[in-house]
């Protein structure tokens, strides 16, 4: 079948470009088929990234995150009484 479909094609080079019989180039086929996957990969692989790397000042966001949570305990306690 590959052999088949290169030579309706005109060579390989042809067939990778994924010209018609026309000769015109098809953009959103090539754009589909060889970057596309490309593209998944690297934003698979920042978010991936991203999620395990650590921030420089996560001890300072965890203290301030304490002082707020015990600022809204503080506020219920007071609104229950």
């Amino acid at each position: 079948m590959w052999d088949a479909e290169v030579e309706l094609k005109g060579g390989i080079i042809n067939t990778l470009l994924m010209k018609d019989r026309h000769g015109s180039i098809h953009y959103s086929a090539i754009l589909l088929v060889y970057m596309m996957p490309l593209l998944s990969i690297f934003i698979f692989y920042m978010m991936m990234k991203r999620a395990f790397t650590g921030h420089d000042d996560i001890a300072e966001q965890t203290q301030l995150l304490e002082e707020k949570n015990k600022k809204t305990k503080l506020k219920m306690e007071l609104w229950i009484k």
